[in-house]
């Protein structure tokens, strides 16, 4: 085979002038290539072949970086979350739930592309924004032009509150007028006032005087008129009997001078009656309260035989000063809730509900709870009997020894072994 000639590649010097975009590289000449076109040459001159030029090898000039473009990521499809199959009750209820998604702002630039613009969108949001700048702008004209407030209008509508706060503090103090003539105070007054009307009425109808007469008189205000039309009625009456019917007329007097003072202070009255009210209020809600917790204790005294649940144990018992907490802390939470005023209607129905779905709660902690120490039980027993390594019993665990307890152990043995020879 002849041998083959190796053509050493003409390499160029590279230009003085090198664009500002591409760094200055080392010419690059691949000679795997110059191997394999001379080889091609050698096959063609043992086959009888014309010579073919073979091409003189190019150097390769690093073509200026292109502008990266992202890819653009497509939505992956999520992979579906496989939902394991729920055995019991409590495995649904306590399974973690999804979050409700929190809603987002409007953003205006969402689902615009920075390398390819959507500009008809682009410009449905413009003219969109452009609508509500005008509209604002309108309104905010609007307000500019609103005239201001006249001084002489507001003083009249000052003057006019302030004639309205009168009216009402008159019609306070009218309400506290009528209020007080329906308290019991008024009318005991009242009641003495119409029983010594009655009486003067007897005694005037008894004596020959007309008592409706009488009375309507009595009714008149003070006066020389009010006197001569008494005069007139008790002219023919005996003098004997005129005094007896003038002393209940000045105890109607004094009557009725002590309503007219009961009425003139009013509303020191009405805080009187108030303050009676709102204390005899308390003391009701007091014994109302008393009775409640006097029958509250006596029910959940007798509560704990029959809910096992609601027996406390003793202290040194493992997590009994927990259990036993937890029972004091819904006893006081469930008198709270029955004192008047201790909670509101949505507190009381949800203690509601959770007490009445309480009994089936605890039936299925009771179940759980013995299965639990039927297990324990079952896996102590495994434990105790596993075999050994031979295949044997579990050989029993004996109790640890001190040296000293071991020497005098072996010590024992011996003297009992050579008692025996």
């Amino acid at each position: 085979m002849p041998e083959i000639e190796t053509i050493e590649p003409v390499v160029k010097e590279a230009p003085e002038y090198v664009p500002p975009q591409v760094p200055p590289t080392k010419e690059k000449v691949n000679r795997g290539d110059i191997f394999r076109k001379n080889l091609v040459v050698e096959k063609q001159k043992e086959r009888g072949e014309t010579e073919t030029p073979v091409p003189t090898p190019t150097v390769e000039t690093p073509k200026a970086p292109e502008p990266e473009v992202k890819p653009e990521v497509k939505d992956e499809p999520k992979p579906e979350v496989k939902t394991e199959t729920p055995k019991s009750p409590l495995d649904v209820v306590t399974a973690d739930q999804k979050e409700a998604p929190k809603e987002e702002e409007d953003d205006v630039l969402k689902g615009f592309d920075e390398n390819k613009p959507d500009w008809k969108k682009a410009r449905e949001v413009m003219k969109t924004q452009s609508r509500e700048k005008r509209e604002l702008a309108k309104t905010i004209a609007e307000l500019k032009q609103t005239p201001k407030s006249d001084p002489e209008e507001v003083k009249r509508l000052a003057a006019e509150r302030d004639a309205l706060k009168q009216s009402l503090a008159e019609r306070e103090e009218l309400i506290k007028s009528v209020d007080v003539r329906l308290s019991d105070d008024y009318r005991n007054l009242a009641k003495k006032r119409d029983d010594t009307v009655q009486k003067i009425a007897d005694r005037a109808k008894s004596y020959g005087v007309d008592p409706a007469a009488l009375i309507s008189a009595l009714a008149l205000p003070e006066g020389r008129f009010k006197t001569e039309q008494i005069d007139g009625l008790m002219a023919e009456v005996a003098p004997s009997y005129k005094n007896k019917i003038d002393v209940l007329i000045e105890k109607l007097d004094e009557h009725n001078e002590a309503i007219f003072d009961f009425e003139k202070d009013a509303p020191k009255k009405y805080e009187e009656i108030q303050a009676k009210r709102e204390a005899a209020q308390r003391e009701q809600q007091e014994a109302a309260v008393k009775n409640i917790q006097s029958e509250f204790t006596k029910i959940s005294e007798t509560l704990p035989a029959d809910i096992v649940t609601l027996r406390e144990v003793p202290e040194d018992v493992p997590g009994g000063t927990e259990w036993n907490q937890a029972i004091r802390n819904a006893r006081e939470n469930a008198l709270r809730i029955l004192s008047p005023g201790g909670s509101d209607f949505n507190e009381s129905a949800s203690v509601a509900v959770k007490g009445a779905h309480y009994d089936a709660l605890m039936n299925m902690f009771l179940s759980d709870h013995k299965e639990l120490v039927d297990a324990r039980k079952r896996l102590a027993e495994y434990d105790s009997g596993g075999p050994d390594f031979k295949g044997g019993d579990k050989p029993k665990s004996e109790p640890k020894l001190s040296p000293s307890q071991k020497f005098n152990k072996a010590l024992a043995e011996i003297k009992g072994s050579s008692q025996d020879d």
